[in-house]
């Protein structure tokens, strides 16, 4: 991850949201850190799925909902962006939820 994050930080603008869909603990904080920014996104999702061809993808299993949630200032926290996330993910057949504290979902 911190390679891809190397590559990210020389095109960040303030303007651009991260959201981390990466397992593991901590992510979000690792981005806000290394790409020296105040808020990051995370997605908890709860689904898995595998590539069955190069347009198709077969879904094992899936317990709804997903969680998103943001890192602010080092406080979490939902806003504008974690609903816009949560609405696009939930109307494409993926329910989603904001969390406010989205560590108790990782």
């Amino acid at each position: 991850m911190e390679n891809i994050l190397l590559e990210l930080k020389q095109i960040y603008k303030p303007e651009i949201r991260i959201v981390s869909f990466w397992n593991g603990l901590d992510n979000e904080r690792l981005i806000a850190e290394k790409l020296g920014i105040d808020t990051t996104y995370r997605v908890v999702i709860n689904y898995a799925g595998n590539r069955i061809s190069s347009e198709n993808v077969r879904m094992n299993w899936f317990r709804p909902p997903n969680y998103v949630g943001a890192l602010q200032k080092g406080k979490y926290t939902t806003d504008e962006t974690t609903k816009y996330i949560a609405n696009v993910m939930t109307v494409s057949g993926l329910r989603t939820g904001e969390a406010p504290n989205i560590k108790k979902h990782v």
